[in-house]
């Protein structure tokens, strides 16, 4: 889909273009640039709008049918402030936008947001999620199917801003293009069958994200033998397929800055092992490596991204599976830093492979360390399906990532490490066992976790809610998000408005 910056009139428009316009009840009423077009059509736009009542909602679209001058069709698109945060409304509004033009049958569709901004946006970030919002719902999602859907797409995508100056938006579209790549990138891992992607596979692909400035090695089972991984050896010790550490390093031409370590749980598929899952609940554990496919996602622009800093990224895979080779309740494994762990639960398995991967990664002494996974229920429990969990030892990384995610439009809250929790750790068999008591259990994951890092500052990223969705979103259909990805470019390389 080609995509093109404009700013002029709406009556410009020719009678086969569709127009979808973004805006209040307010704006419908002073918007000079809709204002015109109105004019021009004797008042059309506002007779139709008072007798059909128009409501800012934005799942809500009125369709108008227009005569010449100006667009033969026009999508108005509520904003409703408030309701959601103001970068996922947009970019909600700009996959909806795009689906209700392809079901007209629009092979070019402008979008433009009249009125005044959002609270706390720009031109610049009001373009970045419009684009973003069309090209995640533009995207062809792959499928096994023997026949596709036969699918009409829009070829041109124009971003109006009427009389106004949009060379200044060319970057905000670029960074979009390049935010929607990495998410698009990561949806298709997530959704890819657990049969076809594998802990092998999955370093295959990433190994052919590799561009300029950066290396790809794949550590494979005796490596991880001999580096004392048995946190990852443990949790892949039931499957047919073999576990790997993917380790990626980018390295910028010059930088005065320290390096970011980035740690992914790739599990990809959990079935629990012999702590076996209710059925129902395995049918979607194909997207249990979301953490590792959003650092896949990024790997596969970095190189385009091009940020000031080194960057480490550590996929940590496996597939955790029962059988007779299995771990064991009551099993204690021996981790790459040489703390034991005794395993009570052998589904609380992503923050072993996590746990792993800290361990080696903070040895090259990042300036801070983020791991990112779908690791607790209990998050999804505490902030449901929208909303991500972050803690951490450092509070100003924290602070960062909450910042970051704000810029990418994306919902996270920080969860308290309560020193106290850690007593539910320990054992008398292992420095520490795998799980706490069920109340909690996200925060005994995180502190799980820090017990690997050193004095490294970390934050921890479960992304468990807002990771997979089970029913079609504009812009996203069922399946996995992406989620975390606008999030980490914003805190890798922050855009300025």
């Amino acid at each position: 889909m080609e995509i093109k910056l404009s700013s002029s009139p709406f009556t410009s428009l020719a009678p086969e273009d569709t127009l979808a316009l973004l805006c209040t009840a307010e704006a419908l009423r002073e918007d000079p640039a809709l204002l015109e077009l109105d004019h021009a059509h004797d008042g059309y736009i506002s007779k139709i709008v008072e007798r059909e009542g128009f409501k800012a909602t934005w799942d809500k679209v009125h369709v108008l049918r227009m005569a010449p001058p100006g667009p033969g069709l026009v999508l108005l698109i509520g904003l409703d402030e408030g309701l959601l945060p103001t970068g996922l409304q947009l970019r909600q509004a700009g996959g909806l936008a795009l689906e209700r033009a392809k079901s007209h049958g629009a092979k070019k569709l402008t979008i433009s947001l009249i009125g005044r901004l959002p609270k706390e946006s720009s031109r610049s970030t009001v373009t970045r999620f419009l684009t973003e919002g069309a090209l995640l719902s533009a995207h062809q999602r792959f499928t096994h199917k023997k026949k596709t859907e036969n699918r009409e797409d829009i070829d041109l995508l124009i971003l109006s801003w009427p009389g106004q100056d949009t060379l200044v938006l060319e970057q905000s579209v670029s960074r979009a293009q390049l935010v929607a790549k990495a998410i698009n990138t990561a949806r298709d891992l997530v959704n890819e069958p657990a049969g076809t992607l594998t802990p092998s596979s999955l370093a295959d692909k990433v190994a052919g994200f590799a561009g300029v400035g950066m290396e790809v090695k794949k550590h494979g089972p005796e490596w991880l033998k001999n580096k004392g991984m048995g946190g990852i050896l443990g949790v892949g010790a039931g499957s047919a397929v073999e576990p790997r550490l993917i380790e990626v390093s980018y390295t910028p031409s010059q930088s005065d800055m320290g390096e970011l370590l980035l740690v992914g749980k790739g599990v990809t598929f959990d079935s629990g092992g012999l702590s076996l899952k209710p059925g129902d609940s395995m049918k979607t554990m194909k997207h249990d490596m979301a953490g590792a496919a959003v650092l896949a996602g990024i790997s596969a622009i970095l190189s385009e991204l091009a940020p000031n800093r080194p960057i480490r990224i550590l996929l940590a895979a496996a597939e955790n599976m029962p059988s007779g080779s299995a771990v064991k309740l009551g099993d204690v494994l021996h981790m790459y830093d040489g703390k034991t762990v005794e395993v009570m639960n052998t589904d609380a398995e992503g923050r072993l492979v996590l746990a792993d991967a800290l361990a080696y990664g903070t040895e090259y002494g990042p300036e801070a360390a983020i791991d990112v996974a779908t690791l607790t229920g209990a998050s999804v429990m505490a902030l449901g399906r929208l909303c991500a969990a972050v803690m951490g030892s450092s509070e100003e990384l924290v602070k960062n990532i909450l910042s970051s995610s704000e810029h990418a439009g994306e919902l996270i809250w920080q969860l308290p490490l309560i020193p106290f929790y850690k007593k539910q750790l320990e054992t008398k068999m292992a420095d520490m066992k795998n799980v706490g008591e069920r109340w909690g259990g996200a925060i005994t994951a995180g502190l799980f976790l820090s017990e690997f890092v050193g004095e490294t500052p970390w934050a921890h990223l479960d992304i468990a809610g807002p990771s997979w969705i089970d029913k079609a979103q504009p812009a996203f259909p069922e399946g996995g998000t992406g989620f975390g990805v606008g999030t980490l470019v914003e805190l890798i390389s922050p855009m300025a408005d």
